[in-house]
């Protein structure tokens, strides 16, 4: 979602929601995290103030560049999601219960996946934590799937006006939903009105459905609100997915 070597200006706004005490939902927080794990190291602590790894608070030896980045990250994922530090004085069982507590009201399709996750990076004693920010990265990702390979079996799309109106469609995400067959799953009649050969794209992240409208001539709204181009809005079940000014319309469904 975000470049990996610069701070757009869309990645300083979140931040900044975070910083302010705002919460995050998990497919702005996780992608938001792992661009940041590209950067240095150093560019952590002096972009964003992050919690001190447990070693370094108590003037022990210091972590390692890469244990001690891994903290920063999981303590800056926390501060994302639930828009409080994480505190820095809890045993071990306290500790747990509040990222068990912040998991399973994140990611409640999968809470254990991130639960899990997020105890291993927060691991008091460097040695037990992920060794280094690309192993983060990949435990990231499968714990997502693990999420999405629960939600996704039981998502459909209603038909509720134009072409498909009546019928539903499961939904496969990732997809495209247009007129040209050869770029698109979710494939339109060729002479639908409104609806442009590639009109948006259907993802899954983190056990949430994401739309983004693909520069289409007549637009795409989400949950009643008109998206703009390029930038993924959540569409959540019961939601209504538009195309065409609502010529073509749908509604998200978890069976």
């Amino acid at each position: 979602m975000f470049p990996k070597t610069t701070y757009p200006d869309e990645m300083r706004a979140l931040l900044l929601t975070a910083s302010e005490g705002n919460a995050l939902p998990l497919w702005q927080a996780v992608p938001l995290t792992s661009a940041l794990a590209a950067l240095p190291a150093g560019t952590l602590r002096d972009y964003f103030p992050l919690p001190q790894p447990p070693e370094e608070q108590l003037r022990r030896t210091a972590s390692s560049e890469e244990t001690g980045a891994v903290y920063r990250l999981c303590a800056l994922l926390v501060r994302l999601l639930s828009g409080k530090e994480m505190p820095e004085r809890t045993g071990p069982s306290d500790r747990r219960a509040v990222l068990r507590t912040l998991a399973a009201e994140a990611c409640p399709a999968g809470e254990e996946a991130l639960f899990r996750l997020l105890d291993r990076g927060l691991r008091l004693e460097p040695t037990r934590r992920f060794p280094d920010r690309d192993a983060l990265l990949s435990a990231l990702r499968e714990a997502e799937e693990e999420v999405n390979a629960r939600v996704r079996p039981g998502l459909c799309l209603r038909g509720t006006a134009g072409v498909f109106a009546g019928k539903t469609l499961s939904l496969a995400p990732p997809l495209t939903l247009g007129r040209q067959p050869d770029l698109c799953q979710l494939i339109f009649p060729p002479d639908t009105r409104g609806v442009s050969r590639r009109h948006c794209w259907v993802e899954l992240v983190w056990g949430t459905v994401l739309i983004t409208d693909l520069h289409s001539r007549y637009g795409t709204a989400a949950g009643g609100s008109d998206l703009s181009p390029g930038c993924p809005s959540p569409l959540l079940p019961g939601q209504s997915l538009a195309l065409a000014g609502g010529a073509q319309a749908f509604v998200l469904v978890r069976e």
